[in-house]
């Protein structure tokens, strides 16, 4: 996609790596408003750089794993906002010391995604009792639609810095009205339900649309970081609770470069998965799937 009028955006540049590097919105004048993103070699954004029409200077979001900083308008340097960690993320309180807040995630995620979920509940003891009161402690709660998209509730209400992270546990990017969420490899919107980019294993995937999120069936795939969907917890299982034998048999689905499928390996082991040619050298491309057996 490179414009969209619906919100106003009137052209999108991508990089070599079909990352969007500079969004333009539409303006009255000559002022420039945008959303500017910065990457590594490897395409892991760095950098996030928003600017409004209205305003004179940048708002700057600097990404260092899972050390996130901020830098204001009227700022020189830019400050650590919060450190993202498995269980929630710590915030710097202004006295050398961190607050952290715990989240609850829901089951969508798998054991090679683990970590992942969509953000439910997030809360934190702020007075130190041991005890969490659900009027003042619950920062925020949020729901969603099975494409992602959060439902909005009149009452709902942040408590303390809103976190900007929640279904599938990834940023969203809502300035300037964008309301994309960065899975890493390319942007989703979940007001659509589709990519913004062509999945870069599309040609592992030629029966599916290299726009369609979790080929189509939210509820029992998901997609960890754009690339490819996994099969998620949703038919019960170890965190579903009902009769999960805890075995998990791997399929290896075969594919040439001419998008022609060999032959499908089932196995309860790994190791197996190679496809090598004669001389040894890695011949074909190989799409490892898992589920478990109820």
């Amino acid at each position: 996609m490179t414009a969209d009028k619906n919100k106003e955006i009137s052209l999108i540049e991508y990089n070599h790596l079909n990352l969007p590097i500079k969004v333009h919105f539409v303006t009255e004048d000559e002022s420039g408003k945008y959303i500017e993103y910065r990457y590594d070699a490897l395409g892991t954004k760095v950098l996030k750089r928003v600017k409004d029409e209205n305003q004179t200077s940048y708002h700057e979001t600097y990404y260092a794993g899972g050390y996130i900083y901020e830098k204001q308008i009227t700022a020189e340097t830019a400050s650590l906002k919060f450190i993202q960690q498995p269980s929630g993320y710590a915030e710097p309180n202004g006295n050398g010391e961190f607050v952290y807040t715990y989240q609850y995630k829901d089951h969508t995620s798998t054991m090679l995604s683990a970590g992942l979920g969509n953000i439910r509940l997030s809360y934190s003891d702020i007075d130190g009792n041991g005890v969490i009161d659900p009027t003042t402690e619950i920062k925020e709660a949020k729901d969603y639609y099975a494409f992602g998209l959060e439902h909005s509730v009149p009452s709902k209400q942040v408590i303390g810095t809103k976190h900007p992270y929640g279904y599938n546990g990834k940023e969203e990017n809502n300035e300037l009205g964008l309301e994309w969420l960065d899975f890493e490899a390319r942007n989703y919107d979940a007001t659509l339900g589709r990519w913004m980019n062509i999945d870069p294993l599309a040609e592992a995937m030629p029966d599916q649309s290299p726009y369609n999120y979790a080929f189509n069936n939210p509820v029992f795939w998901i997609d960890p970081d754009g690339r490819m969907p996994e099969e998620g917890d949703a038919g019960g299982g170890s965190d579903g609770g009902s009769s999960y034998s805890g075995q998990t048999t791997y399929s290896m689905r075969t594919i040439t470069p001419d998008n022609k499928e060999i032959h499908t390996i089932e196995t309860t082991s790994t190791q197996s998965f190679e496809e090598t040619s004669e001389d040894g050298k890695n011949k074909n491309y190989c799409r490892l799937y898992y589920h478990h057996n109820y």
